[in-house]
């Protein structure tokens, strides 16, 4: 949203966010960034990955009152959001949910699980009360079990990227070229080292591979055991993990190489903006076909890239082997990648939808 909202401000409308600071400070900062007013609230740590931020409703009350918004737009999942069901002002004012994604993944953890038992009736009171909804994609839409009730309320808005292009200095080209070496394929993949990302099937796919270079950019709770992984199967000279990159080295990296994987292995993934990125660069995408998640939406199968069945190594291996060994084919879909971004996730167009959506909003509460 940072890159959305300076394209929602104008001469008819302001904007103002009110998100977490992923810092302990005593104080919340205040700063203005392209005519929008940001407000960073501190957390104190996480408790089952939702921010402890116990200042957020103060600056709530006082955001509503000096600001008087006429639209609130929350998004979820977020437990912060729930401090406005006690606001009598918030309670007067139009509500949008940009549904991001739901809490419950397909094997939850059993403590989110659990915990969802006393989220779930706050959950429930936030989409009752809103106008509208917004979902990323078609998918996400239809196979949402938390949405099915107000499906007559959810409209279809995808995430967006900007058109302008990072400039790659020649010492981040030699940067990448010194990761890929001599490898004859280069395969590149983006996120979080957690579970559900998949990370290790695509590392088991990479011994039917050989001549194949791998590069995973991210950091989580599952790098050592990745990495022990990639030591046990002797791929030490095939695969890296690079950890958290600069954008620019990291840019320099998605620009060279072959193609993008996205290996996710649960409809937690209910977008892959990465996807996007991927495509801005013109390069084919590999995604895990899970039903409901957005990423068969975003990555089009023999159009803009190719669906992989989900967990299942071996086949993930021989599917990309397939694509390394036909450049034209994997070219044509970076191709057509780049067109359906431009086409259909350009961010100035998202900004005009997310717009309009607010005028029905409105016309909606009266």
């Amino acid at each position: 949203m940072g890159e959305l909202l300076p394209l929602l401000t104008s001469d008819e409308h302001t904007v103002c966010a009110l998100v977490h600071d992923h810092s302990s400070g005593r104080l919340a900062t205040e700063e203005n960034i392209n005519q929008v007013k940001i407000i960073r609230v501190p957390c104190y740590g996480r408790l089952l990955y939702a921010p402890i931020s116990p200042a957020f409703p103060v600056y709530l009350q006082r955001i509503l009152k000096q600001f008087k918004p006429d639209i609130i737009h929350i998004h979820m999942p977020n437990t912060s959001a729930f401090w406005l069901l006690l606001s009598s002002p918030a309670k007067k004012i139009p509500w949008v949910i940009h549904w991001h994604s739901d809490v419950i993944g397909a094997s939850p953890n059993k403590m989110v699980a659990l915990a969802y038992y006393l989220y779930q009736p706050f959950e429930f009171q936030l989409l009752k009360k809103c106008q509208l909804i917004i979902t990323t994609s078609p998918h996400y839409q239809q196979s949402s079990t938390v949405l099915k009730a107000w499906i007559k309320k959810t409209r279809v808005i995808p995430l967006g990227l900007t058109k302008q292009q990072a400039t790659l200095s020649d010492k981040n080209k030699d940067y990448a070229e010194q990761f890929w070496g001599e490898s004859k394929h280069r395969l590149l993949s983006i996120g979080r080292l957690t579970y559900y990302k998949g990370h290790k099937y695509l590392i088991e796919a990479m011994q039917y591979m050989p001549e194949s270079q791998l590069i995973i950019i991210g950091q989580g709770e599952e790098r050592d055991s990745l990495q022990k992984l990639i030591e046990n199967l002797k791929l030490t000279h095939h695969i890296f993990l690079t950890g958290k990159l600069s954008n620019s080295h990291l840019h320099a990296l998605l620009k060279s190489c072959d193609i993008f994987c996205l290996p996710s292995i649960e409809r937690t993934e209910a977008f892959g903006l990465v996807l996007l990125e991927a495509m801005y660069y013109a390069k084919p995408t590999a995604v895990s076909n899970i039903p409901g998640s957005g990423m068969t939406w975003v990555c089009q199968d023999n159009k803009t890239g190719i669906h992989t069945e989900a967990a299942n190594s071996k086949k993930l291996g021989h599917q990309l082997q397939k694509l390394c060994n036909d450049p034209q084919c994997y070219i044509k879909l970076g191709e057509n990648g780049k067109k359906r971004l431009e086409n259909l996730f350009d961010l100035k167009n998202i900004a005009d939808k997310t717009i309009n959506l607010y005028k029905e909003m409105l016309s909606i509460a009266g």
